[in-house]
Parts: C-alpha cells; structure tokens; sequence
C-alpha cells in the first residue's frame, strides 16, 4: 500500500532544527552555580553567592541522595529552586545518552519534581517565587516558559520539560508522574502528615536514567530546618546523621586555626535570654585565639570565579558513606555568616523566638531540639536502670503483669516490693522482660480431631505459663478475633484495650449493665501516652539491668514517639519510626492500673523485720 498525504503527520521542521541550533550552543562544562549567576537574577542583578558561598558545593553536588539540614533564611530554598530550573531547562535543550541493553538511547526532555510541606504554600512559593521572581526576569527562561505546552502552576513547562508540583500533607496530594529529579522542600513539615507521601516521592525515580548510579535512581534532594532528633532516617536529623555528614568549617584569618562556629562558645559578650545585656555588642569569635572573626574574608565570593570561595571548607564526617556513589551526601549549613551576625542571632532569639526555645534551636541554629514535655530521651531510661535486678529473671515472690502491641511486642514487669503507697497506690513496677515475634506464632490455635478439641498454645500463652501475670492486657486490634480468642483461655486474668484518640476519658475500666468488670478497656490514646511518659521522666518505672538489643530497641521505640499540636491546636502524639513497644509500654502502665483497681495494695512483697533496742553500757 503506497504513502499519500493523510498519512502523513505534520512535524514542525524549522522547530526541531531550531532546538538541535540551541543544544549545540550549550555549555555542557558548566556547572549549576554558574548557570544560575548566568542566567538569574535577584532583585534586577545578576543573581549573587556572595555570603552565601556555604551553598555553592551543595548546588553544584550531583551525588543521588541528599539530606540538607538548615536554619532559617539561609539563602536555601531560593538557591535550590533555581538549581531545579537549571536542570529542567538543561535537559529541555540538551539530549541525554545512555546505554539501554547494547543500544544507544537518548532521553530529551525531563520531568522534575519540586514537593512543598502544604499546597496553599507550594502555590504562593510557585507563583511569588519561581514565575515571578525567577521565570519572568530570565529572558532564557521565560521564553522557555512561554514556548512550553504548560504553564499551570502544577505543572510548569520549560520547552519539553515539567515541573510539577505538589503537596504532602497525604499522599494522595502526589503527582504520579515518573520524575528524574525529585527535590523535598522543608522534609520535616507538615508533623502531622502522612510520611509515606515522602516514600511515594522517591518512589517516583525508580526509572530515572539521569543522575543515576549502581546504588540509586535519579536525584532526590531533601532539605529542611530540622525539628525533633531522630535516628532512623525519618526527620531531617536522622537522615543527616546517616549521611556523611559535611560540616562548614571556617578559617580564622588572624590565627590560621580551623573551625565549626559554635553556640554559644565562637560568640563574645554572650548574654542568656533574659539577662542584662553587655556593654558591647556580640560578635563572633575564633576558638583559639579568641579574637573576632572576619566575615568579610571568610567565603570572599567573586563573580569572575563563581565557583571558587576562601577561608572555608566542607568537611566530610564520614567520607566512606558515599564512597563510590552510594549513601547520603549531607550537608549541614551554618548560622554564622557574614549577613547572620553574633548580634542578630541574639536579637532573633529574643524577639522572634522569645516564646519558643525549641524554634530558635530550629529555625535560628539549624539544630534538632526536643524539651522534656515532646517526647522521651535516652536519660529517661538510664535514670531508672535498676542494675541489682536481672534481666529475663522469674521470681515467683513477686506479682507480675504482662501488656502487649499487636506485632505482636510483649513487655512483662513485676511490683517493687513495697512501692505502692496512699500517695502512689499503682506503686512503681520494674520491666524485667520484653520480646518480638510474629503474629503467625503468638495466638493459639483450636484444632479439632477425633478426640476432640486440640489447643496448639501461642507465643503469647507459652509467655502466661512461663511469668504467671496476674493482669495481661493485650491491643484488641487489628487481629481482633485471634485477641477475643485468647482471651477466652485466660479469661480471669486477660483484659482487651479499644484505643481511640477521642475517648472522653483517658481509661476506662469498663462494666457491664450490672456494674461488673467484663476485662475490657477503652482509652485516649494520645492521654494514655501522655499519662505513661509523666510515669517514666517521674521514675515510676524501673528497668532491669541487660535485655542487648530487644532492650535498645524498646528505648528506640519509645523514643520515636513524639507530642506535636494539630492544625486544630490540640496536642497529641505521632510516631516517627517503629513505635510498638513504645505503645507496648503504655498497654503495661495500663495494665499496672487495672492490678491497682481490682487488688488495691492487698498484695506487698518483702517482709518488714523490726530489730529491738541493743542494750547499752553505762
């Protein structure tokens, strides 16, 4: 069959040569700090590092994965999104060629894209940020813009290349889109989100060829001021802490020594929130020699070399962790710089931070920071190590109590002798015991045979024969028939816990119509916690010494367990990482109460032993 002319597809000519033209008029040498300087401007100039000479190895870093920890305006998020628009734009005009199984493939065009904590913020950053102050003062980036199939502001095109943005409140505010690059604007925000809207985001360079290695698929940069320690990888600080963890270091120019400036020590004439100030202003100070820093040769940025900065440098903690391109490259950037004065900082932490001492670790200093009332630290564990108890030890002499996080988690504690009190009638309980395992092996199973009925017991009966628990409370979800049914074997002694974050009390014992205990409780959640944590920092609980790494784990547990305040103003607590023994342990000062409401200080360990008067000599 022959070719006419309505099979044929229209193709703009003059459009591809134009575009082949441009490609071959880029700079593929050039680096994203000198396309930025080239063709950005701030303000009507050309945009400028000067003080800001921190952020040109982190823009210019191409390593796949990154964890960027920042205070507050830091120049940050105005550098990185233009970066993205660097890329997106050089990948437009520019062929990429790879290796596709023997066969030599190009990808032209790229998808990039740019993730916001909520996307009332994600629009403005877009409009104000990106088409206003970015796109429309570039010539070369608003006639790419303008030429583009989109201009949405979730989508933005720059020729054949996208933007998209997106919120992450849930993670159904996602773009599904596959995306080359992949950069998470302030990672640890909204607290209250869904987390698995970041996994879904890095999920999206799963067939990136570009910035792509052996260990990782495409480019993911994650920045953010950091809010709560971590140390798994689920805030900014835990991600930070697996990286290789880069620290600015800056040269004293009078005395030659290198150094991290330090709060409050690299600061002269410091003063404590609410102190007198002193009769001269603060400044920055060299460690060694004491003297003042000087910021203005510190960095000392050039246009004419837009790459190049003195008297500071990037230092690898951890250098092999990205060892032939695998890990995370981390970076965490100052507080002291040359528009940051030792002055403003204080000022900043008095004013704008008056109120908050966790905001000004945050958003003034770039550090993590938890006080006592957010969550549970590794203090409030060791204080309460009680090394003359052993650790998986029975002794029959005390009572027992047993709680459980459906995993299934299982926390055993027993009653110091002679701790329950008028003032303390729960008394103080020592955990002796805690194990893992997998819900496959913790309920027993009823079998029938010839004979009859069969009982293959759990995990969690075998552990009831072994302790003798006096109380054992147990999660009734989400396996809640196989709850109900274990119950049934103890049911003297098993209690069921229906946890709610709106119940109206924070535990309720529950009865039936004719006022009896029918081993059932309902709780807040959130004040159950609350109520546990107080117990813990107020050395109502006690640990025996050993327990290797299920104890390590237990500590870890409860420590990613934060208290945040909702949109609504309301606190309550979210888990950032495993938390099952963490509610685990909850579950057990539960259980503690319910022993002290049905055997209210009847049961005392110990014997008293009264000694009679020694007679004297005269």
């Amino acid at each position: 069959m022959g070719i006419d002319q309505s099979s044929l597809r229209e193709i703009d000519i003059i459009g591809a040569y134009k575009k082949f033209y441009e490609a071959l008029d880029i700079n593929v040498s050039e680096t994203w700090v000198e396309w930025i300087c080239n063709n950005t401007y701030l303000n009507g100039s050309p945009f400028s590092f000067r003080g800001f000479e921190y952020l040109i190895q982190p823009i210019n870093d191409n390593h796949p994965r990154q964890a960027i920890i920042k205070p507050a305006q830091v120049g940050a998020s105005e550098a990185f999104a233009r970066k993205m628009l660097a890329i997106i734009y050089r990948y437009a005009t520019m062929p990429y060629y790879y290796d596709n199984n023997g066969e030599e493939t190009c990808v032209w065009g790229i998808n990039g894209i740019y993730s916001f904590p909520d996307t009332d913020n994600l629009r403005r950053f877009i409009k104000d940020r990106l088409i206003t102050d970015i796109i429309n003062p570039s010539p070369l980036l608003y006639a790419a813009y303008k030429t583009a199939e989109s201009q949405a502001i979730d989508q933005l095109g720059i020729y054949n290349s996208f933007l998209y943005s997106t919120g992450r409140r849930t993670d159904s505010g996602n773009q599904s889109i596959p995306a080359e690059v992949v950069f998470i604007d302030e990672y640890d925000r909204p607290l209250n989100a869904d987390r698995r809207a970041i996994t879904a985001l890095a999920a999206r360079t799963q067939k990136a060829k570009i910035f792509s290695n052996l260990f990782h698929d495409g480019l993911i940069v994650n920045f953010s001021t950091p809010t709560f320690p971590d140390e798994e990888g689920r805030l900014i600080d835990g991600m930070y802490n697996l990286s290789d963890q880069h620290e600015w270091f800056v040269k004293c120019t009078r005395c030659g020594h290198w150094q991290i400036v330090e709060y409050p020590d690299s600061i002269a004439y410091f003063y404590e929130k609410g102190a007198k100030k002193p009769p001269k202003d603060p400044y920055w100070i060299c460690l060694k020699c004491r003297r003042a820093l000087d910021f203005s040769q510190i960095g000392n940025w050039r246009r004419e070399y837009p790459n190049r900065w003195e008297n500071a440098e990037w230092v690898a903690k951890y250098p092999n962790r990205t060892k032939d391109g695998a890990g995370i490259r981390g970076y965490r950037l100052p507080f002291a710089t040359l528009y940051n004065t030792a002055k403003r900082l204080l000022n900043k932490r008095d004013t704008d931070y008056k109120h908050s001492i966790q905001d000004f670790y945050n958003y003034g200093l770039g550090r993590a920071y938890m006080d006592k009332t957010i969550g549970i630290t590794d203090e409030d564990f060791v204080k309460n190590i009680n090394t003359s108890i052993r650790w998986g030890f029975y002794d029959p002499n005390y009572p027992h109590i047993m709680a459980g996080d459906q995993g299934a988690y299982i926390v055993i504690a027993r009653l110091k002798e002679n701790s329950q009190t008028d003032m303390n009638p729960k008394g103080i309980w020592q955990v002796v015991y805690a194990e893992h395992f997998p819900d496959t092996v913790a309920f027993s199973r009823v079998e029938k045979d010839g004979q009859g009925e069969k009982i293959t017991k759990g995990r969690i009966a075998q552990l009831i024969d072994l302790w003798k628990p006096e109380v054992v409370l147990l999660d009734r979800l989400p396996n809640v028939a196989s709850a109900e049914n274990e119950q049934k074997l103890f049911p003297h002694i098993f209690w069921l816990n229906d946890s709610k974050g709106t119940a109206n009390e924070r535990m309720r014992i529950d009865r039936n119509e004719r006022g009896e205990l029918i081993h059932h409780v309902t709780e807040n959640k959130h004040e159950c916690i609350d109520y546990y944590f107080n117990e813990l920092r107020g050395k109502r609980w006690e640990f025996a010494n050993g327990g290797a790494e299920v104890f390590e784990q237990l500590k870890a547990h409860n420590k990613n367990i934060k208290k945040i305040v909702d949109d609504k103003g309301v606190p309550r607590y979210i888990s950032f990482g495993a938390d099952h023994f963490g509610q685990a342990m909850k579950l057990l000062s539960e259980a503690a109460e319910i022993y002290a409401t049905i055997k209210p200080i009847i049961k005392r360990v110990g014997v008293l032993t009264m000694y009679g008067f020694k007679e004297g000599r005269n």
